[in-house]
């Protein structure tokens, strides 16, 4: 076969966040995929990626509450496949009041709960950015040093923040 699996993987998670297929194509097209592999620890992290990659807003918003409210709720592999699936370019429309307010809103109390490799993750997968700009820049900077007591959340945003300029 010209596709190995994990082009068939990565395929899956293109069209998986895309609101052009139908829900039922995107699931069956997973499944499938998922027993061509027999249900692999690779394809139960798809199907977590794919969870969080869902255009759907009901299912952002809860999976965003239980990230931030439940968040040793998975295994550290887990979590960060569904963050990982959460933000998309293609989704901006979804996504953006989640890291672009809710993202410095909620640091600090993750900061101050969560181990370095969550924190690490959360950062990476949630700064905002596809939404670049003096604003958000100035706000990543403030933020970071009011996180001055974690200094791995703070300077993770400090390095974003350089990324960004």
């Amino acid at each position: 076969s010209l596709l190995n699996q994990d082009i068939r993987f990565s395929i899956v998670k293109l069209i998986y966040g895309s609101p052009y297929f139908d829900k039922k194509v995107k699931e069956d097209l997973l499944e499938q995929e998922v027993l061509r592999d027999n249900n692999s620890e690779t394809s139960v992290s798809v199907k977590y990626f794919c969870k969080a990659a869902d255009y759907d807003p009901v299912k952002k918003k809860e999976l965003w509450e239980k990230l931030i409210n439940e968040p040793k709720f998975e295994s550290i592999s887990l979590i960060e496949e569904l963050m990982s699936g959460f933000v998309r370019r293609d989704q901006a429309d979804l996504v953006k009041e989640y890291v672009t307010v809710q993202f410095f809103e909620v640091l600090e109390k993750l900061s101050s709960t969560n181990d370095r490799k969550f924190m690490g993750y959360f950062i990476d997968y949630f700064s905002p950015f596809y939404f670049i700009d003096e604003e958000i820049i100035e706000k990543m900077l403030a933020v970071a040093e009011k996180l001055k007591d974690y200094e791995v959340s703070r300077r993770s945003l400090l390095e974003n923040a350089d990324q960004m300029k």
